[in-house]
């Protein structure tokens, strides 16, 4: 049982992790640093910054990629987020994984960190698209989103770095405007174009998208996330993993559905 939730989608693995610190304190409070250390590298630097990715899709693999959506079966398509967020999506496309693999490198070099691909997904977005606002979990340490193509400019909304939230206190549904009128987060919009996108901090800067809206036409907007985490953290950064790793029984009972 988490003794502490929060109200953003994908927040559970950080409920987690403040719940191994407490049962850690409270158990095992000499194996608490040990802890810490060991998951700070899925933390995000201070001085990280978004990145533009401008034209990062080369023509033949943007057409080949708009092509594929096209052919798309119906039975790859995962739609338990359609009604909350408007969107089919597609985990781990044999094309777009040879993709994740293929860019691993530039995008350690761009964000000054030796990376491996977590997983990556297609999300086709229609005319309810929408994305509240959120951080995701550290499987989503550094996200690259790119667009495919789209019906009309979609803005992204995202914050800067932020340290991982271990207090946050709301009362009934008003969490997302606290964190998008609080101005130290200092939202900024960025558009996408076909081929072209952005790196951020999937866990560690908010972000989200407003309904997609055009009285005038069906909109739509297709865009493949490629998530990335620092090399050599897959094992550890479960929840499931922490009580054979650090040898506290009292963390095995941890469950977390990942998405990779």
């Amino acid at each position: 049982m988490i003794s502490k939730t929060f109200p953003w989608y994908d927040s559970i693995w950080l409920a987690h992790y403040l719940e191994a610190k407490r049962i850690i304190t409270e158990h095992h409070p000499e194996k608490l640093e040990a802890f810490i250390q060991a998951l700070a590298p899925l933390q995000t630097r201070k001085d990280f910054e978004v990145i533009n990715l401008k034209d990062f899709l080369s023509p033949e693999i943007l057409e080949a990629s708009k092509l594929l959506i096209k052919k798309l079966e119906v039975e790859k398509q995962e739609s338990h987020e359609f009604m909350r967020f408007g969107r089919l999506v597609v985990h781990n496309d044999g094309y777009f994984n040879q993709i994740h693999s293929s860019i691993t490198e530039t995008i350690s070099e761009l964000v000054g960190e030796e990376l491996e691909a977590s997983y990556n997904f297609l999300s086709l977005y229609n005319n309810l698209g929408v994305c509240k606002v959120h951080m995701d979990a550290p499987s989503a340490k550094y996200t690259v989103d790119l667009c495919i193509e789209q019906s009309t400019d979609w803005k992204i909304f995202i914050s800067q770095r932020k340290d991982w939230i271990e207090d946050f206190e709301y009362e009934g549904n008003n969490w997302q405007s606290l964190i998008r009128n609080d101005p130290t987060n200092h939202f900024q919009p960025f558009s996408l174009t076909p081929g072209s996108g952005i790196i951020f901090s999937g866990s560690s800067q908010w972000h989200y998208r407003d309904r997609i809206f055009d009285p005038d036409q069906e909109n739509f907007c297709h865009l493949i996330f490629f998530h990335f985490i620092p090399k050599g953290m897959r094992e550890i950064m479960h929840p499931m993993n922490w009580g054979k790793t650090f040898e506290i029984p009292k963390l095995e009972g941890f469950e977390y559905r990942s998405q990779f």
